[in-house]
């Protein structure tokens, strides 16, 4: 999955391999490939304001969030964003700037979600998902964790690894539309992004 981090680092994240189908308890650690890191300029330092004056504060999230285009909505006032206008086509790997994604805001950083059409299992889109990414961006070595638990009253796959920047994804499968929820934010910050990002899985409804 491509995704774009917010300090300028170009993210390839979550590249990794196909999670079977099990029992409900979570399954243990799977050892699997993710995204890799490539990084561009910095910012410059002349970009940082000298003002003295006590720096604004950014709108507090007014949600739920409703995306139209894939039927879902964060039902949380925690939670607001932007909705995408257009559907993806399934094809590539989507990250946060793209056109067809939704980009959702609140306690944590980085968030976005996107989904299509499919006659898949959650297994196989998972599965699918994951190799496409690995195609695109190989990262060697990263490690990563599938674990199961419901969104939005159904089952669903929890991936966790790191290749320079922390990165969750989540994948859902129900009537024949799958969705991906994704988080990504620096290293050391996997405890409270789990946390805030499990908290968001657990606002999350479908629509009929």
């Amino acid at each position: 999955m491509f995704v774009r981090g917010r300090n300028g680092l170009t993210v390839l994240a979550l590249a990794v391999a196909a999670c079977t189908a099990g029992s409900p308890t979570p399954p243990a650690s799977v050892s699997v490939s993710i995204g890799a890191v490539a990084s561009q300029s910095p910012i410059s330092s002349s970009a940082v304001p000298t003002s003295t004056a006590a720096p604004s504060t950014s709108p507090s999230p007014s949600g739920p969030f409703r995306s139209v285009v894939y039927g879902y909505a964060v039902t949380s006032p925690a939670w607001t964003g932007t909705a995408s206008t257009t559907a993806w086509d399934g094809t590539g790997d989507p990250g946060n700037g793209d056109g067809f994604v939704d980009t959702l805001i609140g306690p944590i950083p980085n968030t976005f979600a996107f989904g299509e059409r499919t006659k898949a299992t959650l297994n196989q889109f998972a599965a699918a998902r994951r190799a496409a990414s690995a195609k695109g961006h190989p990262c060697p070595g990263g490690q990563i964790t599938t674990t199961k638990l419901n969104v939005g009253g159904v089952p669903a796959l929890l991936d966790s690894g790191n290749c320079g920047v922390f990165v969750l994804t989540a994948y859902v499968v129900r009537a024949g539309r799958a969705y991906v929820f994704v988080m990504f934010d620096n290293p050391g910050t996997e405890t409270a992004d789990r946390a805030a990002f499990e908290g968001l899985l657990k606002a999350v409804s479908f629509e009929p």
